[in-house]
């Protein structure tokens, strides 16, 4: 984790990047945001960015409270692909093209 200012409480943050995050009982998994804002998440918020050579980085968001095999299908929390959309795009690609891409992306 790299921020520049914390604030979190309850949360689990995995390889996030960040000028600030602010989070109470919330997910954040492979996060790189570099706005001035930072990340301010909903209590109880889950966020995971998946980087996809060839394509722009995919922000997944959803709750603590979503069943995502109940929801595997279906666009939750405004997302643009459902889970099921990402695991098929994602399926083919070369893991280590995804981890430069996710390196150099702001």
């Amino acid at each position: 984790v790299t921020v520049n200012s914390l604030e979190a409480e309850g949360s689990i943050l995995v390889n996030v990047c960040a000028k600030k995050v602010v989070a109470k009982n919330c997910i954040l998994y492979n996060v790189i945001d570099d706005s001035e804002d930072g990340i301010v998440m909903p209590d109880g918020g889950v966020r995971a960015d998946v980087f996809m050579p060839g394509h722009d980085k995919v922000v997944i968001k959803s709750t603590m409270e979503t069943d995502g095999g109940k929801a595997w299908k279906v666009c939750v929390e405004g997302n643009s692909k459902s889970f099921e959309d990402v695991y098929k795009a994602n399926g083919s690609v070369d893991i280590i093209e995804a981890q430069a891409m996710s390196a150099g992306a702001k």
